[in-house]
Order: structure tokens, then C-alpha cells, then sequence
């Protein structure tokens, strides 16, 4: 650890004009003060930091320190009654420095009158920069890094890729020639985070703030499709931010990943088509978060069966020019049995698309194909332009909607925001679904569960309801509510970025001791 502290010589002299040395005595001598350059600085480790700043006095000084070193003044009080010192702060950051912290330097003037000044250097210790290349082999990312991708990036030959809580990986931004993190059949990906220190996959817009949707491909995972406990690994506190151009436009793209891979607490924000596409496959979900993304936030289709509990969307900054659902499942044996699901769109009625015509279409979820089968307990569809629900499959005594909440809706053809499909009144008779449990509720112009609204996912007080998923199967965990959240339990706050595009970060502060 390096410190030098410089005092410049040369006093700068004021007189009093049009004052006599009695006439001064009258004054207060000006109080001290520190002026500094620039305050707030950020280095990784090992650099040399250098502040700049100066001091003003009245009289003479009687101590000057940075936090616990004491600083001897080499000038004194001119007769003028007021000098300045120019000083430089210099700082070498340790090689062990916790990444993340913010370093704390305290100045402290102390005039002989007893009047005290204080001013903060803070400095920010940031990630040093490393290039991400192919796995063949297994490998273990450092945390106290960023990976930056230069092209794109294919786990395979049976390895594992392992990352760090608190790592953040970077792909650079473009319109074109999209870099995408592949993970091949009998490869593996460990990302394990944590609230406090959650894995970041992004663009190097993004980490510095401009980042827009759909700049880089985003996450494949390619599972083994013979297998239906297929272990593709683990993604857990993991966000995917500014993606959505993998296979099927997604930020998050797995293709026939079993139930032994992990996927819980993981967000897709700002994808510029789908958060997360399931082609096939038997993988579980807990605790997934969507926001702001322009396509669906998870898309089942292909044959998916698999559950999903603790499913939030919340749109309130969608921009889009087309039609879409948040949930969308479809097709080809898909038989999905989701709880606890919290869809909150953009409650706009008004939007604008192609030809500058309104555009109305944007529902919560959307049921299609005869071949489909699912479950819905527990949920909340709420501040949608077009519905809340559009049916197009029920199969009595398989297909369930129960214990599901849907208000605030625009536009419906039935005027209650659900729709079915299907072109005949029988067809739309599918409805039923909905109707058939009395445990539903729908209203399509006033709050059912306060709290919930285009600027908030959290209900005020929580909705208790009768049926307790962990009745279902041993996937579910006890959740007798509505919705993905508890009052007073927010389980996303910390790890994702919000609907205003708002990260929750907490930076320790160390006041480190000088020599």
C-alpha cells in the first residue's frame, strides 16, 4: 500500500480593503473549508489514485487528518488573515481489496478557533477485465472479474462452466453479428448466485447504463433429449439483461433440459422478443422474473411437461409495435402445471404500432392447441390492454384454472377479459374453464387485490386462499395465496433490475487505515 500526501508552498494573500487592522477585530475569521477536484473516483486493483484538493483558514490550523493519519500544516497565517494549501492525496489500491466496496477517506480540518470541516474521498473498487473463450475443459470463472465475450462462446466436450456468485458476464452490443453463450448436449452450466451477489449476464451497454433490448443473443442450453432428468446444470440469482435473439428469439433458450437441471431465481429484463423459450424438456421453475421484455416471458411449447411455481411478469415500460401475451404455451403434448403467478402489463389501452394504428393485443396469458394440457392455481392477471386470458384448448377433467384473479383488463370480445378462441360460440364456450370454479375471480374494471397496479407487483395485504399447492406434488412448496408474493415479501427486490430499469445495489463502505 502506497500513500504520499504533497503540500504545495505558496500562499495566496488577500487584503481587507478599506479596512484597519481594528476594523478586523469586528470580523469572524473565515471559517476553514476544503475544496477537492473530484470527490468520487472508481479504480480496480493495484491502480494508483490520485485526489486533488485544497484548504482554506481564518487562523491558523490546529490539526488536519485522513481518517486516523495526522497531517503536519507547513504554512502559516499571513498577515492577510486568510491563506490556502494545495494538496495531493495519493492512494494505491490493496491487491486484496474486497470488488465492489467503496473506500472511504476522510479529511478533517481543525482551525486553533475549534471550528472543524469534513470531506469525503470515496472511491469505488471495480472488476478487472478478462476475456470469456470456448470450454472444453471444466472451468471455474473468478468473481472479482468481468468476462467480456469477443465472440461467441460454446460450452461442449462434456464440461463445465462454473460461475462464481457476483460474477458478471459482458457481450458487446451490436444489431449485428449477435454473440450467443452456448452450452452443447452433455455440457454443463453452474451459475450460482445469490441475492446479495447475484450472476449477470449482459451487454457492455449495459453495464454502463445504456443498454438496449435485443443487442446481444443471449443464453442456449441444449439438453439431452433421451434423458428426462437430464442435468444441464444450475442457473440460480442469474439475470439476463438486453438479449432475446437466440433460437426463437429468447434471452434464455432451453432445448430438452431435464428436471435434474435447477433453474430458480432467474430474470430476463429488456429481451428484445421472448424472456425464456422451452422447447420440450422436464426442467422445473421457481422464482422467475420477467420484466419489460416485447415478446412472451416464458414460452412452453414442443411437448414441455414440467411445473413452475413463484412466476412473475411486470411490464410497466413495454414498447412494442405488435400483439403479444407474457405466458404463452402451445402445442405438441405441452402439459404444464404452474402456481403462484403474478402478470402485470403495462395498463395501456392507447398503444401505438405499425401504420400508426392503436394496438390493443397484448394479453396475460394466452392457452393454445387442442394438444395441450395445464393447471393454473393461485394467480393474479391484472392492468392488460387486451385480456387477461385467451383460451383456445379445455379438456374437462384435465385442464384447470382455479383460485385466479383477473382485473384491471382493456378490451375483451366477451367483455370480461377472457377470450376463446376458435370462431363458433361453442368453441368460445371454452371459457368455461374460467367460469366453471367459483373460486375465481374477475373484474374487469377495479382492483380486486390492492397494491397490485402497473407501478407495483406487491399486493398490499396478502390474498390467503383455500388451496395450498404443496398438495400437488413434491415440486411445490406451501403457498395458500395468490400470486407470486406475500405481503411484506419480496423475494425479487434485491437481485433483479425493476420495471423502471433500477438495479438494488449495496456497496459495503471501509474506512481504510493509512500508515
Amino acid at each position: 500500500m502506497k500513500v504520499n500526501v504533497y503540500i504545495g508552498i505558496g500562499v495566496f494573500l488577500f487584503g481587507l480593503w478599506g479596512c484597519s487592522p481594528d476594523d478586523r477585530d469586528d470580523f469572524e475569521p473565515v471559517r476553514p473549508s476544503i475544496v477537492i477536484s473530484d470527490p468520487s473516483q472508481a479504480a480496480t486493483r493495484g491502480d494508483l489514485v490520485t485526489f486533488d484538493y485544497r484548504i482554506f483558514s481564518g487562523v491558523d490550523l490546529s490539526a488536519l487528518t485522513i481518517n486516523n493519519r495526522s497531517i503536519t500544516p507547513t504554512t502559516s497565517l499571513a498577515e492577510s488573515g486568510l491563506f490556502t494549501q494545495d494538496l495531493i492525496f495519493e492512494y494505491t489500491v490493496p491487491g486484496d481489496a474486497p470488488v465492489g466496496s467503496i473506500f472511504v477517506f476522510t479529511i478533517t480540518l481543525t482551525d486553533q478557533l475549534s471550528r472543524v470541516v469534513s470531506k469525503d474521498l470515496r472511491l469505488s473498487i471495480e472488476k478487472q477485465a478478462r476475456v470469456l473463450e470456448d470450454v472444453m475443459v471444466d472451468t471455474r470463472l473468478d468473481s472479482t472479474f468481468n468476462y467480456f465475450m469477443e465472440d461467441t462462446v460454446i460450452v461442449s466436450n462434456n464440461a463445465t462452466l462454473t460461475i462464481p456468485a457476483g460474477t458478471t458476464i459482458v457481450a458487446e452490443a451490436s444489431d449485428e453479428d449477435q454473440l450467443l453463450l452456448i452450452v452443447e448436449e452433455g455440457a454443463r452450466i453452474v451459475a450460482d448466485g445469490t441475492a446479495e451477489n447475484p450472476i449477470v449476464f449482459t451487454t457492455d451497454d449495459g453495464l454502463t447504463g445504456d443498454g438496449e433490448p435485443g443487442t446481444w443473443a443471449g443464453i442456449e442450453i441444449n439438453g439431452d433429449d433421451g434423458d428426462p432428468m437430464d442435468d444441464s446444470g444450475i442457473l440460480r440469482y442469474v439475470r439476463i439483461e438486453y438479449a432475446g435473439t437466440t433460437r426463437d428469439d429468447a434471452s434464455l433458450f432451453l432445448d430438452d433440459v431435464g428436471s435434474g437441471t435447477i433453474i430458480d431465481f432467474v430474470q430476463a429484463y429488456g429481451a428484445n422478443e421472448r424472456g425464456i423459450f422451452v422447447r420440450g424438456g422436464t426442467v422445473n421453475f421457481r422464482h422467475i422474473v420477467g420484466v419489460n421484455n416485447q415478446g412472451a416471458s416464458l414460452f412452453l411449447r414442443s411437448g414441455y411437461q414440467g411445473n413452475i411455481q413463484f412466476f412473475l411478469v411486470h411490464n410497466p415500460d413495454r414498447d412494442f409495435d405488435h400483439g403479444d401475451r407474457d405466458l404463452h404455451m402451445r402445442s405438441n403434448g405441452t402439459q404444464a402445471i404452474i402456481a403462484n403467478m403474478t402478470l402485470v402489463g403495462n395498463g395501456d389501452e392507447n398503444q401505438v404500432g405499425e401504420d400508426n394504428e392503436l394496438v390493443f393485443d397484448l394479453d396475460g396469458a394466452r392457452l393454445r392447441d387442442d394438444d395441450l394440457n395445464y393447471r393454473i392455481y393461485n394467480s393474479i392477471v391484472a392492468e392488460y390492454p387486451d385480456d387477461g386470458l385467451r383460451i383456445q384448448t379445455y379438456t374437462p377433467g384435465s385442464d384447470t384454472l382455479d383460485y385466479t384473479y383477473i382485473f384491471k383488463i382493456g378490451s375483451s370480445d366477451s367483455g370480461e377479459g377472457i377470450e376463446a378462441l376458435g370462431g363458433s360460440d361453442a368453441l368460445r364456450d371454452r371459457g368455461v374453464v374460467f367460469f366453471n370454479s367459483p373460486n375465481n375471480r374477475i373484474d374487469p374494471d377495479s382492483t380486486l387485490i390492492e397494491g397490485i397496479s402497473v407501478d407495483s407487483y406487491m399486493p398490499s395485504s396478502t390474498e390467503t386462499v383455500a388451496f395450498d399447492p404443496a398438495t400437488i406434488n413434491g415440486f411445490f412448496v406451501s403457498a395458500p395465496y395468490a400470486g407470486a408474493f406475500q405481503s411484506g415479501n419480496d423475494w425479487a427486490i434485491q437481485w433483479i433490475r425493476d420495471g423502471e430499469g433500477n438495479v438494488q445495489v449495496i456497496r459495503p463502505e471501509i474506512v481504510p487505515e493509512l500508515p
